[in-house]
């Protein structure tokens, strides 16, 4: 038995330590005001390791999504907004979060 949690063990951390591209998705945004909010959802394995972003492909894409829109380019609000999405059991704990940029477009 302790065989199977120390090699459990290492797999989480193994897990853990590596880097993930990860690709966001449209999670909402606003024609009229500009706005596009573009997340992914993270569990503790995400959030303990290293979650990496393209930030150029992300930025193309939302300048793609403006440019249909009607505006000339795109630029990121700064920071991201967390969001529980799986409460734990421990009060003010969490399982899993859904995390969103928000871009403008602009002209």
């Amino acid at each position: 038995m302790k065989k199977i949690i120390l090699i459990l063990f290492i797999v989480v951390v193994n897990l853990t330590g590596c880097e993930s591209v990860t690709h966001l998705d449209t999670v909402g945004g606003s024609k009229s005001d500009g706005t596009i909010k573009l997340g992914y959802e993270a569990n503790l394995l995400n959030i303990l390791g290293d979650v990496k972003i393209d930030k150029e492909e992300t930025l193309n894409q939302v300048r793609e999504r403006c440019k249909s829109w009607g505006y000339s380019d795109a630029m990121p609000f700064s920071g991201k907004e967390e969001k529980c999405i799986a409460p734990g059991t421990d009060p003010g704990g969490c399982f899993a979060y859904r995390i969103t940029y928000t871009y403008q477009c602009i002209n």
